[in-house]
């Protein structure tokens, strides 16, 4: 009996004393042990600097890998993101019932490469044709008039071109954007963008910043 209470202080003491990182570390791989349905498995690894804080919306994310075996015995590795999220507008750090999965996300390290690389190849379906600019003095700034193709056979929902600015000794100096929707497969079409407060460009870089396609 006394050793139990010895250990039970032991615990209390060693808890109060850990990083606050630490315990949403702790508390995420119970979250993830939770998704398993299993108190014992998997393992949860966090990566190092995984843990982040958001101090206007009261809120962690812990990144980390989990290991577990699948049906076959195989050892499987993925990718985990954890939000824990604070219960009141000042939870206490020290406090596990403080704060509560906000949620579980999932994605295999082969998901986030097809996922990046789908993404890049619709960047790339959208060609841009050539460009021209010229100084606007109401603009303050430059006005770009970009031709672009749209080289897939989807229709394009909408899209953002940016516009970034350099000085002559090759300092970013401003952005501008323009915006593009419902062009359809293999239309062009011209895009104004705009970029106000800039003087003295040296030269600019026309890119394909989102797209959404159906």
């Amino acid at each position: 009996m006394k050793n139990l209470l010895y250990i039970t202080f032991l615990s209390i003491i060693l808890l109060s004393c850990e990083s606050r990182e630490h315990r949403m570390y702790r508390l995420a791989q119970k979250a993830v042990r939770a998704r398993f349905k299993n108190p014992d498995e998997p393992k949860f690894s966090a990566n190092p600097d995984s843990v982040f804080y958001n101090a206007d919306k009261n809120y962690f994310i812990v990144l980390g890998r989990v290991e577990t075996q699948n049906l076959l015995g195989v050892p499987l590795t993925d990718r985990w993101f954890v939000t824990l999220k604070g219960k009141t507008a000042k939870p206490d750090f020290n406090k596990d019932d403080n704060w509560s999965v906000f949620d579980v996300e999932f994605q295999s390290e082969m998901e986030k490469e097809e996922k990046a690389q789908a993404e890049l190849m619709e960047k790339k379906a959208i060609h841009i044709v050539k460009t021209n600019a010229k100084y606007d003095d109401i603009l303050n700034g430059y006005s770009i008039y970009a031709t672009v193709e749209n080289t897939s056979d989807k229709i394009l929902d909408y899209g953002t071109l940016q516009a970034t600015f350099y000085d002559k000794n090759n300092n970013a100096i401003g952005v501008g954007s323009g915006y593009i929707d419902n062009l359809s497969p293999y239309q062009t079409r011209v895009v104004e963008i705009t970029a106000t407060d800039i003087r003295g460009a040296g030269r600019y870089v026309v890119e394909v910043n989102d797209v959404n396609f159906h």
